[in-house]
């Protein structure tokens, strides 16, 4: 018994001199740590790993995450920074500056940090989605739709890419390309949350556009009269579009005469 403890006792104090083990071990305890949410004691205990021979760059990254989850944006950042620093060409890093930076609303830094990504990987195409997210938190619409474009362009009929640049658009007030993308979404996708977020879109887009398409009928005999006759050119030519449900709701209200519609709506629900 007495020698299973010696040889116990001299395993620990082998493992205790040897930086590698002591290192590990330190990385250990930071996650268990992490795990219990004692976030501020993890990231001071990567500290100790590092000083103990624990790869910075894993150590920087994990700090970043840490101090994510405490809110600490700039300390997160600066984390992040000096895991890029220590591996330049590392993908995740670069990956993970540019979440925290979006997150924390740094759209700006956030367009740089991307531009650098893509300069390394330039067919990443998180990066591409991460860039069209910092324009549009920039007010930057056209530059977001740019990038939109260019990734629909590569995948036609990614629904998630569709149902953006249909946000873009009813943002821009082009609600008639906007109803081409969610309609193609409602349609396409096979995320059902997606595809009834696009309904929804559809559904207050065909509302607005019914309702100045019927106030503009109550004022213009020369539109009323073709509306009455060819609904959908006659909403083509003033620059108006609705999805295939608002088209039959406005031929029912062109079948009535559309007198009685004038400019007062009824209620829509997309169908």
């Amino acid at each position: 018994m007495s020698e299973q403890r010696h040889i116990a006792d001299s395993a620990e104090g082998a493992s205790a001199s040897n930086p590698t083990v002591d290192a590990s071990r330190a990385l250990r305890r930071a996650q268990r740590q992490a795990q219990r949410g004692l976030y501020a004691e993890a990231i001071g205990t990567l500290n100790a790993a590092m000083s103990l021979g624990a790869d910075p760059y894993e150590c920087y990254l994990r700090q970043a995450r840490l101090y994510q989850s405490l809110g600490q944006w700039g300390d997160a950042v600066a984390s992040a920074e000096k895991a890029i620093a220590r591996k330049p060409h590392n993908v995740t890093a670069r990956e993970t500056i540019i979440a925290l930076l979006i997150e924390s609303h740094d759209f700006g830094r956030a367009v740089e940090a991307i531009r650098d990504l893509l300069r390394i990987a330039p067919d990443h195409v998180g990066a591409r989605d991460a860039l069209g997210t910092a324009y549009v938190g920039l007010g930057d619409l056209d530059a977001a739709l740019r990038v939109i474009n260019e990734t629909i362009r590569l995948r036609p009929y990614d629904p998630i890419q569709r149902f953006r640049r249909g946000l873009i658009y009813e943002h821009k007030g082009e609600a008639r390309l906007a109803i081409a993308e969610f309609s193609l979404v409602a349609d396409l996708s096979e995320d059902e949350d997606l595809a009834d977020s696009a309904r929804e879109h559809l559904d207050d887009l065909d509302m607005a556009q019914l309702h100045d398409i019927l106030l503009l009928a109550g004022d213009d005999p020369v539109f009323r009269t073709k509306l009455i006759t060819n609904p959908e050119v006659a909403i083509a030519e003033r620059g108006f579009g609705l999805s295939e449900w608002g088209l039959r709701r406005l031929a029912e209200f062109a079948a009535e005469g559309l007198t009685q519609y004038g400019g007062s709506g009824t209620p829509l629900t997309y169908h």
